[in-house]
């Protein structure tokens, strides 16, 4: 039984599971001198249930419950009302800008592992100009409006799992 209660225990959880890569979505992470395979899970939280690529055959159910549990806790005890119906896990994932498609409202995302760097980086406009602020996001669950706001990763080393939660 996986039980999660605290960012230290997702880490070592994520850290024993199978991740399969996904050649769907290109990654911009390099790590020790190599491409970092982009993997990305989806799981829909109500219906129970994945979407493809699968993940950890084994473990794979009980660790997004869990992480949605654990998520839904930390919700409740910061009195914040946020909903979700999807979780994507990434592993050494890097996005180049982008603006979510599918996100319908707010996305809540963090990351947990072992890594210098990849914070969240939030392209903004303010008087014609252009601006890119930076989110420490490690441990920190950071709610934002995804699917408005231009965002990417910053460059990172090490070992990095960012969770997403969102609404499709």
């Amino acid at each position: 039984m996986i039980v999660i209660d605290c960012f230290e225990d997702i880490y070592n959880i994520l850290n024993e599971c199978k991740f399969i890569e996904n050649t769907n979505r290109k990654s911009l992470a390099y790590n020790k001198g190599g491409f970092s395979n982009p993997v990305g899970l989806k799981y829909d939280y109500i219906k129970k249930d994945y979407a493809i690529p699968r993940f950890d055959e084994v473990n794979g159910e009980e660790v997004f419950i869990e992480i949605s549990k654990f998520i839904d806790r930390w919700l409740k005890e910061k009195k914040i009302d946020f909903r979700f119906n999807t979780l994507t896990i990434n592993k050494n994932f890097a996005c180049n800008y982008h603006i979510d498609q599918n996100n319908m409202g707010e996305s809540l995302l963090f990351t947990v592992g072992d890594f210098v760097g990849g914070r969240l980086m939030m392209q903004t406009s303010y008087d014609g100009e252009d601006f890119v602020e930076f989110v420490d996001i490690h441990n920190k669950p950071f709610i934002f409006k995804g699917n408005q706001i231009k965002h990417k990763t910053e460059d990172f080393n090490g070992l990095r799992f960012c969770i997403v939660a969102y609404w499709i």
